[in-house]
Protein backbone atom coordinates (compact mmCIF):
# COMPACT_ATOMS: atom_id res chain seq x y z
CA UNK A 1 0.00 0.00 0.00
CA UNK A 2 1.64 3.09 -1.04
CA UNK A 3 2.12 5.94 2.01
CA UNK A 4 0.58 9.26 1.54
CA UNK A 5 2.98 11.91 0.73
CA UNK A 6 4.29 14.18 3.30
CA UNK A 7 4.04 17.93 2.77
CA UNK A 8 6.69 20.19 4.27
CA UNK A 9 3.97 21.30 6.56
CA UNK A 10 3.68 17.99 8.16
CA UNK A 11 7.41 17.73 8.37
CA UNK A 12 8.13 21.17 10.23
CA UNK A 13 5.13 19.97 12.72
CA UNK A 14 7.02 16.73 13.79
CA UNK A 15 10.20 18.28 13.24
CA UNK A 16 12.28 19.17 16.73
CA UNK A 17 12.18 22.77 17.97
CA UNK A 18 15.90 23.81 18.26
CA UNK A 19 17.60 26.43 21.03
CA UNK A 20 18.53 29.51 19.55
CA UNK A 21 21.32 29.50 21.90
CA UNK A 22 22.70 26.21 20.46
CA UNK A 23 24.54 25.81 16.91
CA UNK A 24 23.56 23.11 14.48
CA UNK A 25 25.45 20.41 16.05
CA UNK A 26 24.55 20.83 19.64
CA UNK A 27 20.76 20.65 18.80
CA UNK A 28 21.57 17.36 16.14
CA UNK A 29 23.53 16.06 19.31
CA UNK A 30 20.84 16.82 21.87
CA UNK A 31 17.92 15.37 18.78
CA UNK A 32 20.17 12.17 18.80
CA UNK A 33 19.59 11.84 22.83
CA UNK A 34 15.71 12.11 22.81
CA UNK A 35 15.15 8.39 22.21
CA UNK A 36 13.05 6.85 19.78
CA UNK A 37 9.07 8.04 19.06
CA UNK A 38 10.36 11.58 21.22
CA UNK A 39 9.92 14.96 20.17
CA UNK A 40 11.47 17.98 21.49
CA UNK A 41 8.36 20.84 21.50
CA UNK A 42 10.76 23.13 22.61
CA UNK A 43 14.18 23.41 23.77
CA UNK A 44 16.01 25.90 26.04
CA UNK A 45 19.25 26.45 27.54
CA UNK A 46 19.21 26.47 31.33
CA UNK A 47 20.39 26.22 35.15
CA UNK A 48 18.14 23.64 37.27
CA UNK A 49 17.23 24.81 40.86
CA UNK A 50 15.67 22.45 43.14
CA UNK A 51 14.72 23.51 46.55
CA UNK A 52 16.76 21.01 49.64
CA UNK A 53 15.06 19.24 52.01
CA UNK A 54 13.26 18.82 54.34
CA UNK A 55 12.55 22.14 54.78
CA UNK A 56 12.93 23.49 51.18
CA UNK A 57 13.48 26.92 52.33
CA UNK A 58 16.69 27.69 50.07
CA UNK A 59 17.71 26.57 46.19
CA UNK A 60 20.37 24.74 45.24
CA UNK A 61 21.75 24.79 41.84
CA UNK A 62 21.85 21.28 40.47
CA UNK A 63 22.74 21.10 36.85
CA UNK A 64 23.41 23.30 33.43
CA UNK A 65 22.03 22.45 30.44
CA UNK A 66 19.50 21.87 27.38
CA UNK A 67 16.17 21.83 28.60
CA UNK A 68 13.52 19.99 26.34
CA UNK A 69 9.68 19.88 26.70
CA UNK A 70 9.60 16.32 25.23
CA UNK A 71 6.78 14.62 23.72
CA UNK A 72 7.57 10.93 24.06
CA UNK A 73 4.53 8.91 22.09
CA UNK A 74 5.64 5.61 23.30
CA UNK A 75 4.95 6.54 26.92
CA UNK A 76 2.10 8.71 26.31
CA UNK A 77 3.11 11.64 28.38
CA UNK A 78 5.02 14.87 28.14
CA UNK A 79 8.24 15.60 30.17
CA UNK A 80 10.62 18.37 31.08
CA UNK A 81 14.09 16.27 30.49
CA UNK A 82 17.31 18.14 30.56
CA UNK A 83 20.33 16.72 28.85
CA UNK A 84 24.18 17.60 29.33
CA UNK A 85 25.87 18.38 25.92
CA UNK A 86 29.17 17.32 28.06
CA UNK A 87 28.92 14.10 28.86
CA UNK A 88 26.29 12.84 26.07
CA UNK A 89 23.31 12.08 28.95
CA UNK A 90 20.07 12.91 30.17
CA UNK A 91 20.51 14.11 33.73
CA UNK A 92 17.12 14.98 34.94
CA UNK A 93 13.37 14.41 34.11
CA UNK A 94 10.28 15.49 35.69
CA UNK A 95 6.71 14.82 34.05
CA UNK A 96 4.27 16.84 33.29
CA UNK A 97 1.17 15.15 35.51
CA UNK A 98 -1.90 16.56 35.61
CA UNK A 99 -2.65 19.42 38.06
CA UNK A 100 0.81 20.97 37.44
CA UNK A 101 0.85 24.40 38.50
CA UNK A 102 3.65 26.30 36.29
CA UNK A 103 4.18 29.95 36.62
CA UNK A 104 6.72 32.55 35.78
CA UNK A 105 7.74 34.84 38.64
CA UNK A 106 10.46 36.40 36.35
CA UNK A 107 10.86 36.94 32.55
CA UNK A 108 13.62 34.17 32.71
CA UNK A 109 12.37 32.00 35.27
CA UNK A 110 10.07 29.26 35.50
CA UNK A 111 8.92 27.76 38.43
CA UNK A 112 6.27 24.92 39.47
CA UNK A 113 5.94 21.87 42.32
CA UNK A 114 7.80 18.96 41.11
CA UNK A 115 8.35 14.94 42.28
CA UNK A 116 11.99 16.42 44.01
CA UNK A 117 10.59 19.90 45.84
CA UNK A 118 9.97 23.41 43.99
CA UNK A 119 12.00 23.47 40.80
CA UNK A 120 13.20 26.60 38.95
CA UNK A 121 13.98 26.46 35.20
CA UNK A 122 16.66 29.86 35.06
CA UNK A 123 16.70 30.65 30.86
CA UNK A 124 19.71 31.93 29.51
CA UNK A 125 17.22 33.68 27.04
CA UNK A 126 13.94 35.37 28.03
CA UNK A 127 13.07 34.77 24.66
CA UNK A 128 13.11 30.68 24.98
CA UNK A 129 11.42 31.69 28.65
CA UNK A 130 8.60 33.09 27.30
CA UNK A 131 8.64 29.89 24.31
CA UNK A 132 9.30 27.62 27.14
CA UNK A 133 5.62 29.08 29.22
CA UNK A 134 3.43 28.96 25.97
CA UNK A 135 4.27 25.66 25.31
CA UNK A 136 4.17 23.92 28.45
CA UNK A 137 0.86 25.92 29.52
CA UNK A 138 -1.28 25.70 25.70
CA UNK A 139 -0.29 21.90 26.60
CA UNK A 140 -1.23 21.27 29.75
CA UNK A 141 -4.68 23.05 28.83
CA UNK A 142 -5.49 21.22 25.81
CA UNK A 143 -4.49 18.00 27.75
CA UNK A 144 -7.03 18.86 30.90
CA UNK A 145 -9.44 19.91 28.17
CA UNK A 146 -9.77 16.40 26.39
CA UNK A 147 -9.87 15.02 29.88
CA UNK A 148 -12.68 17.21 30.55
CA UNK A 149 -14.51 16.62 27.53
CA UNK A 150 -14.52 12.85 27.79
CA UNK A 151 -15.60 12.69 30.90
CA UNK A 152 -18.33 15.01 30.11
CA UNK A 153 -19.13 12.44 27.38
CA UNK A 154 -19.18 9.74 29.19
CA UNK A 155 -21.48 11.17 31.98
CA UNK A 156 -23.71 11.97 29.45
CA UNK A 157 -24.11 8.52 28.22
CA UNK A 158 -27.25 6.94 28.69
CA UNK A 159 -27.20 3.45 29.83
CA UNK A 160 -28.57 0.84 27.35
CA UNK A 161 -32.24 -0.68 28.65
CA UNK A 162 -32.56 -3.45 30.79
CA UNK A 163 -31.90 -6.59 28.34
CA UNK A 164 -35.71 -8.05 28.16
CA UNK A 165 -36.06 -12.17 28.31
CA UNK A 166 -36.95 -13.31 24.69
CA UNK A 167 -40.45 -13.78 23.52
CA UNK A 168 -41.83 -17.09 24.65
CA UNK A 169 -43.40 -18.95 21.22
CA UNK A 170 -45.37 -22.34 21.09
CA UNK A 171 -44.82 -22.37 17.55
CA UNK A 172 -42.64 -25.47 17.84
CA UNK A 173 -45.07 -27.48 19.88
CA UNK A 174 -46.62 -30.34 17.92
CA UNK A 175 -49.13 -30.80 21.31
CA UNK A 176 -51.88 -29.04 22.30
CA UNK A 177 -51.24 -28.05 25.65
CA UNK A 178 -55.14 -27.69 26.74
CA UNK A 179 -55.40 -29.39 30.71
CA UNK A 180 -58.75 -30.69 31.59
CA UNK A 181 -59.27 -31.35 35.30
CA UNK A 182 -61.79 -34.66 35.86
CA UNK A 183 -62.38 -33.34 39.34
CA UNK A 184 -62.99 -30.04 40.95
CA UNK A 185 -59.40 -29.29 43.24
CA UNK A 186 -59.69 -29.32 46.82
CA UNK A 187 -57.85 -26.52 48.53
CA UNK A 188 -58.25 -27.45 52.10
CA UNK A 189 -57.03 -29.53 54.79
CA UNK A 190 -55.97 -33.09 53.46
CA UNK A 191 -58.41 -35.65 54.43
CA UNK A 192 -56.60 -38.92 55.78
Amino acid sequence: MKQPATTDADRASKANRPSMLLTNEENEQLFGLLGRRCQTQCTAVVQLYLTQSPAHASWVKKWTGALCFVKDNIRKSYYFRLYCLKTNRQVWEQELYEKLDVTKPRPFLIVFEGAEGIVAFNFAMEDEATAFMNTTTSTLHNRNRRRDDRIKRNSTRKDPPPARPPPVSNQNNAFDNTVTLRHKPSFGAPTA
